[in-house]
């Protein structure tokens, strides 16, 4: 299915074998860049909507990105410098539809007097403190 003409200039050995007549793909991408540089900037220039959108998308792109990757470092490496690792669990407590990350107070006691297999249990509590000052008190201490 080769036609004749087709199938002779693909045998055909290049002209100029000789390593001096070669040019470095490095050097020419390196004397092209000021000219890629300058197309970009005018064609910047040149539609500036266009551009203006695409580089705010881009640097909300980048943006939400890295902040993806922060929340996922972080919830990844919490409490991971404990050197039993494997060894520890944190038990939630659902109360009212809503998952607590703590327990009932009576609760680690009767773990520990109840359940075998385990070492250490540790008690922890969320406490919630208000501070309110009546309206009759002044809240400055010097006056």
């Amino acid at each position: 299915m080769i036609r004749p003409f087709a199938s002779s200039k693909i045998s055909q050995t290049p002209k100029y074998t000789n390593p001096e007549y070669r040019t470095s793909t490095s050097i020419v991408q390196a004397a092209m860049l000021p000219t890629y540089l300058k197309i970009a900037s005018r064609k910047l220039i040149r539609n500036k909507l266009y551009s203006f959108i695409n580089v705010v998308g881009l640097a909300l792109g980048i943006c939400a990105c890295l902040v993806i990757y922060l929340i996922t470092r972080y919830e990844f490496s919490y409490d991971n410098f404990h050197p039993d690792l494997d060894r520890i669990y944190c038990v939630d407590a659902v109360v009212f539809g809503g998952r607590w990350h703590s327990v009932p107070g009576p609760m680690p006691a009767a773990m520990r007097r109840e359940m075998t297999g385990m070492q250490t249990v540790a008690a922890y509590q969320t406490y919630g403190a208000s501070v309110t000052i009546p309206p009759d008190q002044p809240t400055n201490p010097s006056t």
